[in-house]
């Protein structure tokens, strides 16, 4: 089944972590840790202009998200005594916290870390947009605003580091594999995905394709380092309901034990080990393996 076919594999490079300000980030931008690149728009916006506007204004561009303290901290630093957004939000759902994501993404549930302040967040209808502030007892919590997030504050832009296309991505074959090194998590490869009509994140019809794509993954030095890969299966729009990304029938699985925990809304496999497969948040950063359909 996969003469038709080729596999990559992108892989996830953590960078040495830095406050500098960064060329492969462009002006006024810098690069911290994880393959991300922030920069704070200082030209106070509401919530929502202030999304729009990271969205339009960069490649791949959201307005930020906080999945660690050292993050949290990092972001504090670039902003100084100035109060700002980040992107978590309720405003499609009220109650349901997302973070905000680059235009074509998967959506991203609250999960993880979290900074709130002390009674937060408040179970208004009309507080649904979070900022981090610098002042008074709350300083450096997240924090729910009022008036339907009109008030304009800061942003913080985040865009990947560095901008990567299917193009120049690095590649070598192997047999009817590809093997490409490429930086990204499972929210923002949707976007690079758009890119490439063909590709997708891989889905997994049968034993012997889980084997096949296990061969692959462990006769790569490269990916030495990696434990999980994000695969193409995912309950996003139902929990506990599973879909292969490209449309493939849902059926052969193999879970890990104990999964899947349907907490958790994307899939991951020990690709490198056991082939196992099991759920994870989908914010956090694994490798990847991807297919691309290369006609016939």
């Amino acid at each position: 089944m996969f003469s038709a076919r080729a596999v990559c594999l992108l892989l996830i490079v953590y960078f040495v972590q830095t406050s500098e300000a960064d060329d492969a980030c462009g002006e006024g931008a810098c690069s911290y840790g994880d393959q991300y690149c922030y920069k704070v728009e200082f030209i106070p916006k509401n919530w929502t202009t202030g999304r729009d506007f990271c969205h339009q204004s960069m490649m791949m561009g959201f307005m930020a998200d906080v999945h660690r303290s050292d993050v949290q901290s990092f972001l504090d630093m670039q902003t100084g005594t100035v109060d700002y957004w980040i992107g978590l939000n309720s405003l499609k759902i009220f109650g349901r916290w997302e973070w905000d994501v680059p235009d074509g993404a998967a959506y991203s549930r609250l999960d993880g870390y979290t900074n709130w302040a002390p009674g937060e967040p408040a179970n208004d209808p009309n507080l649904r947009c979070v900022q981090v502030r610098h002042s008074g007892s709350n300083m450096g919590l997240c924090r729910i605003y009022d008036n339907i997030c009109s008030i304009a504050k800061h942003t913080i832009h985040e865009f990947d580091y560095p901008f990567l296309n299917w193009n120049n991505k690095l590649y070598t074959t192997y047999n009817t594999y590809n093997i490409y090194s490429n930086y990204s998590n499972y929210n923002t490869y949707t976007t690079y995905r758009n890119t490439q009509p063909n590709a997708h994140l891989t889905s997994i019809a049968s034993a012997i394709e889980n084997a096949n794509v296990d061969a692959v993954v462990t006769s790569t030095s490269s990916v030495s380092d990696c434990d999980q890969f994000w695969i193409g299966g995912s309950d996003f729009d139902q929990d506990g309901q599973f879909v292969w990304e490209d449309g493939s029938p849902w059926g052969y699985t193999k879970w890990a034990l104990g999964q899947p925990d349907t907490t958790q809304q994307c899939i991951s496999s020990t690709a490198r080990t056991n082939g196992q497969w099991r759920t994870e948040p989908c914010g956090i950063k694994n490798c990847f393996i991807c297919e691309m359909y290369m006609g016939g």
